[in-house]
């Protein structure tokens, strides 16, 4: 496997897509539940008409409105609480969805960015460099930056009190 660097890793944005993702599939059970409840067992639904044309099927009184076939199946209730669920929480979401650890590293890893050929890790590792002599120089109060001279490379970004930092957004573009 070739060396590779994390040069950035955005944790905030994986952990909102998992927590996303966990409260959906905590949803869909909640809608499946529900269903259950009317006696549909809806599989691979890619919207809530699919689980009306199901519904159709058991309507004792077909040109009657679906709220009053739904009273006479004595679901209305489950039916509806389901689809508040659903249309509040899920619509065009993957039905069954199931949140493994396989899963949640999958999520961290797009929302990781790396360092992969070996031009890019050699250049990772002397920028690192310089922003660690920076940092210490400025630390015995020798300030380096004199007249922005780090701004002249939009790898470096300023933080607070004369200290330095890698911007890795801007340091490949390839």
């Amino acid at each position: 496997m070739k060396k590779r660097i994390l040069l950035q890793e955005n944790e905030n944005l994986a952990q909102s897509i998992i927590e996303l993702e966990q409260n959906q599939a905590t949803n869909w059970k909640k809608v499946d539940t529900l269903l259950n409840e009317c006696g549909l067992n809806v599989q691979d639904i890619s919207s809530w008409t699919d689980i009306d044309n199901l519904l159709l099927k058991d309507f004792q009184f077909p040109k009657a409105t679906i709220e009053f076939n739904l009273d006479a199946l004595g679901i209305r209730t489950q039916y509806e609480q389901a689809k508040k669920i659903y249309y509040d929480n899920l619509r065009g979401t993957q039905y069954d969805i199931e949140v493994t650890a396989e899963r949640i590293e999958e999520i961290k890893e797009k929302k990781r960015v790396y360092a992969t050929t070996q031009n890019q890790v050699d250049t990772i590792n002397i920028v690192r460099s310089i922003v660690e002599s920076v940092n210490k120089l400025n630390s015995f109060g020798i300030r380096i930056d004199v007249n922005g001279i780090l701004d002249s490379s939009t790898i470096f970004a300023s933080e607070t009190r004369g200290t330095v930092k890698i911007n890795e957004r801007n340091l490949f573009t390839d």
